[in-house]
């Protein structure tokens, strides 16, 4: 019968998802859908998406680098200066017009993710940030340990920002965003260390002791 014909494709689409699943973008699934309320359907669009592509297809190296080298500190950095820019252009952006960019970035990051370009753990944290720059709502806090400068000179690297901000706390990582964007993130080792570092600056940034000039702060991307 029709309905028997029916069932019999359904089941058949769904061993084909099963034999093609991927460990690396189901645990990015899990991660996502555990920081990011209602983020289930976005997910399961970019995973179609990402499934559903021919594996002999030839992929823009600099597409899934996000424009750079594929560091994934690097990466994270360079979506969120795009979230940044993306802001500052659409103020008053609706729920929906921030969800349709939310679902593009994420389409983006799990081809990355696919490919083997960057983690899934670095992958689902740095759409997490994403999702608090664009103001969704999250099922878990993002950690208060990531700090974002923007409006740096177009010449600074990821080694001024390390000079600069290492005798304050210990550094994880950190990175620049491509193409001197003048946009780059420090990753701390706890809170406590970004918390002293907003104290110093705050005090400090009138004396012009550092080569980055502070233009904004942002805590956690709050």
């Amino acid at each position: 019968s029709d309905s028997d014909e029916e069932n019999d494709s359904t089941q058949y689409l769904a061993d084909e998802f099963d034999e093609y699943k991927d460990k690396n973008l189901e645990e990015m699934r899990t991660k996502v859908e555990g920081t990011v309320t209602n983020s289930d359907d976005m997910m399961s669009q970019a995973l179609t998406r990402a499934l559903m592509d021919d594996d002999d297809s030839v992929k823009d190296p600099n597409e899934l680098t996000w424009g750079g080298s594929g560091d994934s500190t690097e990466i994270e950095a360079s979506v969120l200066c795009e979230m940044n820019d993306w802001l500052k252009k659409r103020e008053g952006a609706s729920l929906d017009q921030r969800r349709e960019f939310m679902q593009e970035t994420l389409n983006r990051m799990v081809a990355s993710v696919r490919y083997g370009i960057i983690q899934p753990e670095d992958a689902s944290r740095t759409i997490h940030g994403c999702a608090a720059m664009l103001g969704l709502q999250l099922a878990e806090d993002i950690p208060e340990t990531a700090l974002i400068v923007t409006g740096m000179r177009k010449m600074v690297k990821r080694a001024d920002m390390i000079g600069s901000f290492k005798e304050f706390g210990e550094i994880e990582d950190a990175a620049v965003s491509p193409n001197a964007r003048g946009f780059g993130e420090c990753l701390f080792s706890s809170l406590f260390a970004l918390c002293m570092q907003i104290y110093f600056f705050v005090y400090n940034y009138s004396k012009s002791m550092y080569t980055i000039p502070l233009t904004k702060l942002l805590l956690s991307l709050a």
